[in-house]
C-alpha cells in the first residue's frame, strides 16, 4: 500500500480550482505555516506538515487531513486483508 502510494506522489499538476472551500483552506494552512515558521524558525519541514496535518478543513467536513488520511488507509487495508 505504501508503495502504490509513493508512486501515486511520483508526479503532480498544478491548476485552478472551482472550489472557494478548497482555496481557503488552502490559503489558511499557508497562513498556519507562515506563523509556525515565523515562532519556530528552525522547525524543519516534517514537523511543520505534521502540525498543518492536525488542523480541520471545511471540505473534509472540519476533520483534519490527518484523521482523514488514517481513516481511509485503515479501510483501504482492511478491504486488501478480506481480498486475500
Amino acid at each position: 500500500m505504501v508503495d502504490q502510494e509513493v508512486r501515486e506522489m511520483g508526479s503532480f499538476a498544478i491548476g485552478v480550482t472551482a472550489s472557494r472551500r478548497v482555496l481557503g483552506s488552502l490559503n489558511d494552512l499557508a497562513s498556519l505555516a507562515r506563523f509556525e515558521i515565523e515562532d519556530h524558525p528552525s522547525i524543519d519541514l516534517v514537523t511543520l506538515a505534521v502540525k498543518l496535518a492536525e488542523t480541520p478543513c471545511s471540505p473534509l467536513k472540519y476533520e483534519s487531513p490527518r484523521t482523514v488520511s488514517l481513516a481511509l488507509l485503515r479501510h483501504a487495508r482492511s478491504c486488501s486483508s478480506t481480498a486475500i
